[in-house]
């Protein structure tokens, strides 16, 4: 049954979302790919139920979608709907809990969204795509302490992915400068921290460099000045990090040399893309849970001392919401503790002191350990919720 109650939080555009929201969506994408590593991805997705929506080509971000969705519990349906035909997609609502749509028209989602109280997300349209717009951000926050100040070069025309990084700027303090012949340059988004410009300049003290494919209709003669190679990446910052947008095509907005030149880092930024996801779908559910504008979950990721033990600024809310969010991520491991039943396995990240005790009076716990973490991964990949019949109930007999 969906949420009729909760007010949505669609992600149409990238502005759609205020500044703190952003930031905490970003920090917690880094703790979520160091969980997709250690797969112990947290279930916050139980019971929640996506439609995947592809009305439009392309596969990455909507593969991420759905992987991610399963990743932490959900149930995610690719829905055949194509928007423009009789069957009205809003009734989609009844049945899932957030809608993940790529198509080609932006007001397509907006018409969805006005009549649907279900989360709709843009996963992509031709005038925008917020979520690869996050998911690099994601990635250079991986890169560097702070986002603040950040000098974004877009080599690209007037399409989805610049119009997506100038979206970024009216919400973050980024600035954004479009290298571009005037014909292609972006004239219909008010945002004082964009300028556009014929000028190469800008290039060579950019922070991040983000290319496109050349427009339909235009020439070589055009556009291959702007064509951005090795030689024109050496002349650039030495830490800048070049992303060229996929699919590239060589000869044409990148040379063959750029690809491979130390700058590009293309291909581990597009992995932030799942992270970056995750966490915009853990900030639906969490909102949709827990408050308006998921002001509980900006202060647990953000505001939350973790290895303190306690909440900054005097803020209790904090501690509040992230011990109940701990408390979900980790709940595979969580066993009942009484008399007889399995005993409990703590992750890495939350064990207690008793090795140390046993490791100061001298017992040799190093086999006991590899097996809680054993037991540790068997519970998780299993999502076990109660205790099984049959299991082993005490297994430190086999540490001995």
């Amino acid at each position: 049954m969906t949420m009729d109650h909760e007010p949505a939080r669609d992600f149409l555009e990238f502005h759609d979302l205020g500044a703190d929201t952003i930031l905490s969506i970003i920090d917690r994408a880094q703790v979520l790919a160091a969980a997709w590593s250690d797969r112990a991805m947290p279930q916050c997705l139980a019971g929640k139920r996506a439609a995947l929506i592809a009305d439009d080509g392309g596969w990455r971000n909507t593969t991420a979608f759905e992987l991610g969705v399963k990743a932490m519990g959900g149930i995610c349906v690719s829905a055949p709907v194509r928007f423009n035909t009789g069957e009205a997609t809003a009734d989609l609502a009844n049945w899932f809990d957030v809608l993940i749509v790529r198509t080609r028209e932006l007001s397509a989602l907006r018409e969805l969204a006005s009549h649907t109280d279900a989360p709709v997300v843009n996963a992509r349209t031709r005038s925008n795509h917020p979520c690869e717009t996050l998911g690099d951000l994601a990635y250079v926050r991986s890169r560097r302490a702070s986002l603040d100040g950040l000098k974004v070069v877009g080599v690209a025309p007037a399409a989805n992915i610049l119009r997506s990084w100038v979206e970024a700027s009216v919400a973050l303090p980024l600035r954004v400068t479009q290298i571009y012949p005037e014909d292609w340059h972006i004239t219909d988004i008010a945002a004082p921290n964009f300028t556009a410009t014929t000028c190469l300049d800008a290039l060579f003290d950019a922070d991040v460099i983000v290319t496109d494919c050349w427009p339909d209709g235009a020439r070589a003669d055009q556009l291959l000045e702007y064509q951005v190679s090795a030689s024109l990446l050496d002349r650039c910052r030495p830490d800048v990090i070049f992303l060229p947008c996929p699919p590239v095509t060589r000869g044409q907005e990148v040379s063959l040399d750029a690809m491979s030149d130390r700058a590009c880092q293309s291909p581990a930024a597009k992995t932030y893309l799942l992270h970056a996801q995750n966490a915009l779908l853990e900030w639906i559910a969490a909102s949709r849970g827990f408050g308006d504008n998921g002001r509980l979950y900006a202060l647990a990721v953000r505001g939350y001392d973790r290895q303190g033990g306690g909440h900054q600024n005097g803020n209790p809310d904090a501690d509040r919401f992230a011990n109940r969010r701990d408390d979900l991520a980790h709940r595979p491991w969580r066993r009942s503790q009484r008399a007889g039943a399995m005993p409990r396995i703590d992750p890495p990240s939350r064990r207690s002191d008793r090795g140390l005790k046993a490791r100061d009076a001298g017992a040799d716990i190093e086999p006991l350990r590899r097996l809680r973490s054993c037991f540790a991964r068997m519970a998780c990949r299993s999502r076990l919720r109660k205790r099984p019949s049959g299991r082993v109930r005490d297994f430190r007999r086999f540490a001995e």
